[in-house]
Formats: C-alpha cells, sequence, structure tokens
C-alpha cells in the first residue's frame, strides 16, 4: 500500500509540472514557415529514405494459375 500510494502522488506531481510548463510557455515551439502553397504549388517531398511518395513502385507477382496476383511495393 506504502508503494501504491507513493505511485499515486508522483504521477499526480509530473501531470501537475506538466500541465505547469505547458501554461508557462516551457513547451512552445514554432511552426515551419515552408508549409503550405507556394506560389499556387506545394513544397516537395524530401529525398530521405523515410519520406513518402505519391506513387510507390509496385510490381505485380503472380505465383501460379491458382492463385491470385499480389503487388510488391517497394
Amino acid at each position: 500500500m506504502f508503494i501504491i500510494k507513493w505511485f499515486v502522488i508522483a504521477v499526480l506531481l509530473l501531470t501537475v509540472v506538466a500541465v505547469a510548463a505547458g501554461q508557462l510557455g516551457f513547451l512552445q515551439g514554432t511552426a515551419p514557415t515552408d508549409l503550405g502553397a507556394g506560389d499556387g504549388k506545394l513544397k516537395p517531398p524530401s529525398m530521405t529514405e523515410t519520406a513518402s511518395r505519391a506513387k510507390p513502385r509496385c510490381t505485380p507477382i503472380t505465383r501460379n494459375a491458382n492463385t491470385r496476383t499480389s503487388l510488391r511495393c517497394r
């Protein structure tokens, strides 16, 4: 029971500290300036490995005549 009491107190204290930090402005950030449309066009995606593409490169895979064709996307 002693541990549960201190655990609840610790969770409540962390919650109060997090809310106070947010209200005091310690968790503020700045919005990116290059979001949205510019000159009637959207910003192109980055060319990194993790960036998503509009059209994934997919090739059909057929195992044999009895199975359905599935897609392999890279």
